[in-house]
């Protein structure tokens, strides 16, 4: 059974009596097919509106997930950016402040690169 919607019993004609017309007897049963028909469409809406109600949950729960992740992602790329930022200056400061070391490291690590680089 879907949440919110009640099971309704299940109705039955009673057969038609001697007396009655063919023509009652048709009208009767046109009224609780009719009546049947309407109890199915209420149904049918209170379905069709849990459904859209259950719809616009999971967009909401969507919209906050992809916003919680936007936030995270967006802490992680300024603290890397600050970080680097750092580092940047940190290393210009120490070529600044040794500079006849700093072309040397250089140097010996491009001869080691060039070294290990695969030759064809």
């Amino acid at each position: 059974m879907v949440a919110g919607l009640a099971m309704r019993p299940v109705t039955t004609m009673k057969p038609p009596s001697t007396s009655e017309s063919k023509e009652n007897a048709v009208n009767r049963l046109l009224h609780h097919e009719k009546s049947k028909a309407q109890a199915a469409v209420r149904g049918l809406n209170g379905a069709a509106s849990w459904a859209g109600t259950a719809a616009h949950s999971a967009i909401d729960t969507a919209d906050h997930a992809v916003a919680a992740v936007r936030d995270t992602l967006q802490h992680s790329y300024e603290s890397g950016k600050a970080r680097s930022e750092q580092v940047t200056k940190d290393l210009s400061k120490s070529v600044a402040a040794h500079p006849l070391a700093s072309v040397a490291l250089a140097a010996g690590a491009g001869m080691l690169v060039g070294l290990l680089w695969p030759r064809r």
